[in-house]
């Protein structure tokens, strides 16, 4: 069965929540994870279950098992290395592609 417009409606909700979440928390977050790739490998390292998971509670999960690994490089107190940031129209650019979902290669 395909996906429905809800379940997208609400993964897309749940994505906004929590990017906007870690963009708010930016100004204040410690820059370094609290958590080690190790600790994230452990930490994602557990068997999927036989049925689909609401397309909304894999974003919930996925939020809250990667958060703890990320750095906090936007902050524009983080001086490790120059790789550039997200601007508004670059996100909403790269969600609006990922929906597009067309194989380049094609062309």
């Amino acid at each position: 069965m395909p996906a429905q417009r809800d379940d997208f409606d609400a993964a897309l909700e749940r994505a906004r929540h929590h990017a906007t979440g870690w963009l708010d928390s930016l100004s204040s977050r410690p820059i370094g994870p609290s958590r080690t790739a190790d600790d994230l490998q452990a930490d994602f390292a557990f068997p999927l279950q036989d049925q689909p998971l609401p397309a909304a509670t894999v974003i919930d999960e996925l939020a809250r098992l990667a958060e703890p690994g990320l750095m906090a490089m936007p902050s524009g107190r983080f001086f490790g290395w120059v790789i550039g940031g997200t601007l508004p129209a670059s996100l909403g650019a790269d969600w609006l592609v990922s929906a597009w979902a067309q194989n380049a290669a094609m062309r």
